[in-house]
């Protein structure tokens, strides 16, 4: 399944990303990786991310969702933040980490 399969692979792509751009933003001066850094994103965005989004779109549905157990935006609230309604404040993180 698309998911399984981006918990694996996709996960370890993006974090080596994530890697490169947190050391190139290291870099005092950064001309001479230009290149690389417009290869990797190019690579990144524009061959990786938009062929995991079409599997994402085609294989995400509501069916699957709750198949294995990912919340709907629809039911997030009702799921996760009506607990904690009347409280002076709720703060939600979203990562893919």
């Amino acid at each position: 399944m698309v998911f399984e399969g981006n918990r694996r692979i996709g996960y370890g792509f993006t974090e080596y990303t994530r890697w490169f751009y947190y050391a190139f933003d290291k870099i005092e001066n950064a001309d001479a990786f230009l290149g690389l850094q417009e290869r990797i994103e190019n690579i990144y965005f524009n061959t990786w991310l938009q062929s995991m989004v079409l599997r994402w779109n085609k294989n995400l549905t509501r069916e699957a969702m709750e198949k294995i157990g990912i919340t709907s935006q629809e039911r997030f609230y009702e799921r996760f933040l009506r607990p904690y309604e009347g409280k002076e404040r709720a703060i939600v993180i979203i990562s893919d980490d």
